[in-house]
């Protein structure tokens, strides 16, 4: 306190914010700029919104892939490969259109490696049939977020006010669970071939790039 120092004076962040964005937009694009050493990268395909019949599997497959400290993208790219400081991908479910999104806090050296990961994953998880173990494993995960979620009265408020307001229609805590418990493996595959598509993806990094040829040869989806 009682001190003060210019921002300029601060020495430049030398990592990246890696942001795949997945929705319906068309044809992938880039994006680069110069931000101070931090880079924002962004990939991405929207898909339909909340009340959708493929919701439960979209929250699955979210957790799955990078929706939990134990998810695939998470080990594979932070704890297995040190390539970031966070790893995560979120779901967000709107009246009438959804994103799915991955974003990541990366080392500039690392970024194409970190990418290449991430892209890899994606691929896998478009391939391959999750295994019966994880996938019991991540539904204890969503159900009991969900059951930690109504010992706080607002967000049991918002639970039901939002969809009454958005949606017309409350689901009680008991249903939602029995949505997620009744995901498949064959549903998850589905739902990630259907929406995780290259022809519908966005990326983009802000970083200390002066365009994006960089990475040209990294985001690659079958």
């Amino acid at each position: 306190y009682g001190h003060h120092r210019d921002l300029h004076s601060f020495p430049t962040r030398r990592s990246s914010d890696l942001l795949f964005s997945m929705r319906r937009v068309g044809a992938m694009s880039r994006r680069s700029a110069d931000h101070h050493g931090t880079g924002d990268y962004d990939g991405g395909a929207d898909h339909h919104g909340a009340g959708h019949d493929d919701e439960a599997a979209l929250k699955v497959l979210n957790t799955v892939l990078g929706g939990a400290m134990s998810s695939r993208l998470f080990y594979q790219i932070r704890e297995r490969r040190g390539l970031a400081y966070y790893i995560h991908s979120s779901l967000s479910l709107y009246n009438d259109v959804g994103l799915f999104h991955v974003s990541a806090g990366v080392t500039l050296k690392k970024v194409g490696e970190a990418l290449k990961c991430a892209v890899a994953e994606i691929e896998k998880i478009k391939a391959e049939e999750v295994p019966d173990e994880e996938l019991d494993r991540v539904k204890q995960n969503i159900n009991g977020h969900t059951d930690l979620a109504l010992e706080d009265s607002r967000r049991v408020a918002s639970l039901y006010g939002m969809r009454e307001l958005l949606h017309k229609k409350i689901k009680t805590p008991e249903e939602l669970t029995a949505e997620i418990n009744a995901v498949t493996s064959g549903q998850i595959l589905d739902a990630a071939r259907k929406y995780l598509v290259d022809s519908e993806m966005k990326m983009a990094v802000i970083g200390p790039y002066k365009n994006g040829s960089a990475w040209d040869n990294v985001f690659r989806l079958s």
